[in-house]
């Protein structure tokens, strides 16, 4: 997918679709700001050039994107570390 398809998609599902008291703080945090980063990409080398900052631009939306998903994998473990444990005393 492109970075320019992946802004468009996160917009629908996220800006436009999502009911965003169904996120953890976690959740609404992070993608708060993958959609300002989002919101603010442009693909052409001409806009960071005219306006620098204003414009995000594909790496650092790809890092972005890397970084939140390594955060909520890192609290999915922490979850699931959880449930074994509960688990493990109520036998």
């Amino acid at each position: 997918m492109s970075a320019w398809s992946f802004c468009n998609e996160f917009y629908y599902c996220y800006d436009l679709e999502l009911d965003s008291s169904t996120l953890t703080p976690l959740e609404s945090a992070l993608f708060s700001k993958l959609s300002t980063v989002s919101n603010r990409f442009s693909p052409y080398k001409e806009d960071h050039g005219r306006h620098p900052r204003l414009y995000s631009t594909e790496v650092e939306l790809k890092e972005l994107v890397i970084e939140i998903k390594k955060q909520l994998k890192m609290k999915f473990d922490e979850f699931q570390e959880e449930i074994k444990e509960r688990e493990f005393y109520q036998i």
